[in-house]
């Protein structure tokens, strides 16, 4: 006697409903992971303007020259230019520095204002002394990191 194999195939209504449950449970993901995403870029620019200040302090100590950190905030954006004088960078040939940290913007103690210059001195004094309130531009996370400089 010879047995019947039955091969049942997927039905269409089987195949959209498993696809339907896939791509709600990947968009739930997506979702998750695009808010841990921005929330790294967030710490990541702050990281980057820490370091910026950081370096022009110790710029500013091994050269015994001024140094300028120019912060302007344009669409939702710092932008940021270093240099030794108005005109000049670090280096011969180099013009300034310059950076944008996308996504966020700044408050000057407490005031919202569009362009802000910090001077390093040489003798280790920072022009003016300020409190830097960083925000994200959605301002989904509080509190928003407050830098003294």
């Amino acid at each position: 006697m010879k047995l019947k194999i039955i091969k049942k195939y997927f039905t269409l209504l089987e195949i959209v409903i498993s696809i339907a449950i896939l791509s709600l449970c990947f968009s739930l993901i997506g979702m998750k992971t695009q808010k841990a995403i921005y929330k790294h870029r967030y710490e990541n620019n702050i990281k980057q303007f820490n370091h910026y200040t950081q370096f022009c302090k110790k710029m500013a100590l091994s050269n015994q020259a001024d140094v300028y950190l120019n912060l302007k905030e344009q669409n939702e954006n710092i932008e940021i230019e270093m240099g030794t004088s108005e005109t000049e960078g670090f280096f011969k040939n180099m013009k300034k520095t310059k950076d944008i940290l996308k996504d966020i913007n700044f408050l000057v103690n407490e005031e919202m204002i569009n362009s802000l210059e910090i001077v390093f001195t040489s003798n280790g004094c920072v022009i003016p002394k300020i409190k830097i309130e960083l925000r994200d531009k959605n301002r989904k996370f509080k509190p928003y990191k407050i830098l003294k400089i």
